[in-house]
């Protein structure tokens, strides 16, 4: 289409906490208050107020079509936030292929961990987010599962880290991310997206993610064929694009264990119903927390203030909220900066999970000094 359009997606429910959260991250750059609101100071597009459905307590979209920019519009009493999101489908000349381009305008403050650096479980988390609110905005380029009672379920996943992250993101930072993505390989069933990370304007990669999903009958729980437009490009893609090789998980578990047990709550389950992928990041990572205070590991300290570089997951099951899990977890004997966990539900497992951690510390004092 050549005329823009605008569309009103759907209604998302926001936390208060977020909502909150969100306050306390607003940049000057962005925003300028203006009675009881904030106002955006850069323009978000020709977005009319007729064109958003806005209600109380609520997060809405509106989209145009082409340059695919995305009003997200909260309000709580007598206050109303404005985001900017954008999405883009882009040509890559040098590659020869298409991508999908999702910029956000910052980071929420509730993101950010003890450290003052943007914690693992939320950054894995706006891969998902910019996933989540692409698909239905940019077909066909992105196309969803065949049929209502099919959906893409996330079966493995790996996230690489560079130090920089840590080191140009923290809490005082003002961050813009960019998330560039594309099509790795294309199963029958599966096929993997990879996602890179930038700062917006630049071109240094500060985290990759690559996710396998495979398209699942939810009334059968089995896998079926994907989306004939998937099956399509198939051969295409993967003839120029090699297979991604996942990490290979012991076969064995060790005697040595730190194992504790967690119950899982109602905020740690997303929309299917069941406990986020995202959450097992941050149930692994407390466990490891807690095995340093115990002085179980090599090396790491009690506060357990370490990066985290890479991090590989595997998910063989389900949990839901309001269940038992068990964690366990250990350190390698080749490589102490190396952390495997197995979370098990019932005596089964169903997340399996490798860490990689830089061994210097961070630094948190630095984050947490006012400007002012």
């Amino acid at each position: 289409m050549s005329r823009l359009r605008s569309q009103t997606l759907r209604t998302i429910p926001y936390s208060l906490y977020h909502v909150m959260a969100l306050f306390k991250n607003l940049h000057s750059e962005f925003y300028h208050r203006q009675g009881n609101s904030l106002v955006c100071r850069r323009p978000v597009g020709d977005l009319d107020s007729d064109q958003i459905n806005t209600g109380p307590d609520e997060l809405c979209l509106s989209v145009h079509r082409e340059e695919r920019k995305i009003l997200l519009r909260t309000s709580f009493k007598s206050t109303v936030v404005l985001i900017a999101m954008t999405l883009r489908a882009v040509y890559d000349r040098q590659k020869k292929h298409n991508v999908v381009e999702v910029a956000f305008r910052g980071i929420p403050y509730a993101e950010f961990d003890k450290t003052g650096h943007w914690s693992t479980w939320c950054l894995v988390g706006m891969f998902e987010g910019s996933l989540f609110l692409s698909a239905p905005n940019l077909s066909p380029l992105i196309q969803t599962a065949t049929s209502e009672d099919e959906e893409y379920v996330i079966i493995r996943q790996n996230c690489k880290i560079s130090p920089s992250l840590y080191q140009d993101i923290n809490v005082q930072s003002q961050f813009n991310p960019k998330i560039v993505f594309s099509y790795q390989d294309i199963g029958r069933t599966s096929l993997n997206i990879k996602l890179n990370l930038y700062k917006e304007g630049s071109d240094e990669v500060y985290a990759t993610n690559i996710r396998k999903l495979i398209n699942v009958n939810m009334k059968t729980k089995k896998a079926v064929l994907n989306n004939p437009f998937y099956l399509e490009q198939a051969e295409r893609i993967n003839s120029v694009r090699s297979s991604y090789k996942w990490f290979v998980f012991p076969t064995e578990i060790p005697r040595d264990v730190f194992t504790m047990t967690i119950r899982s709550h109602y905020s740690d389950t997303d929309y299917l119903g069941h406990v986020n992928n995202c959450s097992y990041i941050r149930f692994c990572l407390d466990c490891c927390a807690c095995a340093a205070q115990a002085n179980f590991f090599v090396h790491f300290k009690a506060d357990f203030c370490y990066p985290v570089l890479d991090v590989d997951i595997q998910y063989l099951g389900e949990s839901f909220a309001n269940e038992t899990l068990e964690i366990s977890i250990w350190q390698s004997t080749k490589d102490i900066c190396d952390v495997y966990c197995i979370i098990q539900r019932r005596k089964r497992v169903i997340v399996k999970t490798y860490l990689h951690f830089g061994s210097t510390r961070l630094d948190q004092s630095d984050c947490f000094i006012s400007k002012l």
